[in-house]
């Protein structure tokens, strides 16, 4: 549905902007993280400034 709208190369455009910025998209992939037991997985983060 969003492919027939934007078209698959706006799609894809929209999809790697939001996935590649850490501040946008909180699904992250464990290799890239420092800590022992997150390589091979994938995690959530959050945050909240109200704190």
């Amino acid at each position: 549905m969003i492919g027939e709208k934007w078209g698959a190369k706006e799609v894809e455009k929209i999809y790697n902007s939001i996935c590649h910025s850490n501040n946008r998209f909180c699904f992250r992939d464990g290799d890239n993280k420092e800590y022992d037991g997150y390589a091979g997985n994938m995690y959530i983060t959050a945050s909240n400034k109200d704190r």
